[in-house]
């Protein structure tokens, strides 16, 4: 019977004790509204846009960064809201390149270039 009882409380420790520990780990994220989103997603985008500009190439999970802003001649008027696809594809792309080269234990990911010219 006291083994029965130890085993008991062991399990229920243990069960406790993963309960806990994933309760930590996993939190659901809170609630959002619509207009939040939407306000914070219109700034993602700008900013992702605007940094887009310096990206000069993308080679072999390396980042070339262009330390003066390059923008595409001309540069395309956007409606009111929208930002440079241009550009934008650059950042997303640039985005995924650092995520991939850091999920691999890469440190180094981009390096600078220093003049505008035509790249890729």
């Amino acid at each position: 019977m006291k083994i029965a009882i130890i085993r008991g409380l062991f399990l229920f420790g243990a069960g406790a004790g993963c309960a806990t520990v994933i309760a930590q780990v996993y939190y659901p994220p809170p609630p959002i509204t619509l207009v939040d989103f939407q306000q914070r997603f219109d700034k993602l985008m700008v900013d992702a846009a605007d940094l887009g500009i310096y990206i000069a190439y993308i080679d072999e999970n390396k980042l070339a960064v262009n330390l003066v802003a390059c923008p595409p001649e001309p540069r395309p008027k956007q409606p009111a809201g929208g930002v440079d696809p241009w550009s934008l594809q650059r950042a997303l792309s640039a985005m995924q390149v650092v995520q991939t080269a850091r999920s691999v234990g890469q440190k180094e990911v981009s390096f600078a270039v220093e003049k505008c010219r035509p790249y890729k």
